[in-house]
């Protein structure tokens, strides 16, 4: 997450905003390890604010918002686990 979310912002022209809180998380687990660790299974997308109601109404698999896209290009610092940097 913590690699993938900025990535995923600069790629749209815009920043973000993280609720650490609405994190989906394992057992005994923080938010700075749910940022960071490389082992996350979740899938990080966008969308919109009206399409989220419907998207949760048929959608079979949890949905958890943890945060929006902003005008702007500042964010949060973070940074997450990558498997091949040396």
């Amino acid at each position: 997450l913590g690699t993938d979310l900025p990535r995923l912002a600069r790629a749209s022209d815009c920043g973000f905003q993280l609720n650490l809180d609405k994190l989906p998380l394992n057992p005994a687990c923080s938010p700075q390890q749910g940022l960071t660790d490389g082992e996350d299974y979740e899938l990080l997308f966008t969308i919109s604010p009206e399409n989220l109601a419907r998207l949760t109404g048929s959608c079979p698999y949890s949905i958890y918002p943890i945060g929006a896209l902003t005008d702007s290009d500042t964010t949060t610092p973070v940074e997450g686990w990558q498997h091949f940097r040396s």
